[in-house]
């Protein structure tokens, strides 16, 4: 692989890495909300005082940043793929355009890919390299790095 091809590589592989983040920034959010639902039905056992409300309040102001911050990363992933859409669209291809898809959209494997699209591993690899030597990268292309 040429080192253009390593720049696209990069560029693709952003999705993944960004979908994965989500993930992980999403089931961290889900255990945030259940402390506070722990927090919240102690409440009912106890006397508020301001020793009790901190570490509630201290949560729900991290939740509240934890949601913004997936926001912003669930529009990112969003316009990121849009505009890899519209590179992948561009391939005469479809053989390619699956390839590319399967790989950097869906995670999927070259093993998995050549099952798929029923052509050996190598010709999975050669038909993204292809795609890659085809493809433009926009002007200013979304980097997460």
């Amino acid at each position: 692989m040429n080192m253009l091809s390593m720049e696209k590589e990069r560029y693709f592989s952003q999705y993944r890495i960004l979908a994965d983040r989500i993930a992980f920034h999403t089931e961290q959010l889900c255990h945030k909300r259940r402390e506070i639902d722990a927090i919240s039905s102690r409440w009912g056992e106890k006397t508020a005082s301001y020793s009790n409300d901190a570490p509630y309040v201290k949560l729900i102001e991290k939740i509240e940043e934890s949601e913004e911050k997936l926001k912003d990363e669930n529009d990112l992933l969003s316009r990121l793929q849009e505009e890899m859409e519209n590179l992948i669209a561009n391939l005469d291809s479809e053989k390619m355009r699956f390839v590319v898809m399967y790989r950097y959209l869906e995670g999927l494997s070259f093993p998995e890919i050549s099952k798929l699209l029923f052509v050996s591993l190598t010709t999975a690899r050669r038909m993204r390299d292809q795609a890659f030597d085809l493809i433009a990268l926009p002007e200013n292309p979304i980097n997460i790095f």
